[in-house]
């Protein structure tokens, strides 16, 4: 059977350490409400990776992310604010795109559930 090259077969999911798949992946964060009903959530990353994954925003539960670099206590994290009306969600879906994008980039990082 052919694949149409209009529609390739998707990716297969990307493997976790402990044979999981990667829909458990995801990176450690806070989150704290902020002024006027906005969250602010703070993902801690390694140094090397931070400047490029803020270099694009994140795509995920249907908003646009941009990103900035913070240094809290000594340690390298990203920062974004936003609305929503359930801000867990939104934090673990921005934390799996950013997953994604350091082990895209770097096979060695592993990403846990927080």
């Amino acid at each position: 059977r052919q694949q149409c090259p209009m529609h390739p077969p998707p990716p297969p999911p990307l493997p976790k350490a402990d044979g999981g798949q990667e829909k458990d992946l995801n990176l450690p964060y806070t989150l704290e409400k902020v002024d006027g009903g906005n969250y602010c959530v703070t993902y801690t990353v390694p140094r090397d990776v931070a400047g490029r994954l803020v270099g694009r925003p994140v795509a995920a539960n249907g908003g646009l992310f941009d990103l900035k670099q913070v240094r809290i206590d000594g340690q390298q994290r990203l920062q974004t604010v936003f609305f929503s009306p359930k801000p867990e969600k939104t934090a673990d879906a921005i934390g799996k795109v950013l997953c994604k994008r350091m082990a895209l980039e770097d096979p060695d990082v592993e990403c846990s559930i927080s």
